[in-house]
């Protein structure tokens, strides 16, 4: 379980990182990665917190997708 509690300190280190710089692609991936591991330790309220707000990203991805390829 140890391994797990550090994983999960550092992806909310990296998700701090990626929110102070608005790389949302990167805040999806740490909140689906946090989201993987809360499953794996069977915390799953916890999980499914994270996924639901990976999902709550969408439409940034979808808009910061389309300001890369028009910008």
């Amino acid at each position: 379980m140890k391994i797990y509690d550090v994983a999960i300190q550092l992806a909310f280190e990296g998700l701090e990182i990626a929110e102070n710089n608005t790389h949302y692609k990167y805040i999806f991936d740490f909140w689906t990665l946090l989201g993987a591991i809360y499953t794996a330790t069977s915390s799953l309220e916890e999980a499914e917190d994270c996924f639901d707000t990976a999902l709550s990203m969408k439409h940034k991805l979808e808009s910061e997708k389309t300001a890369t390829t028009t910008g």
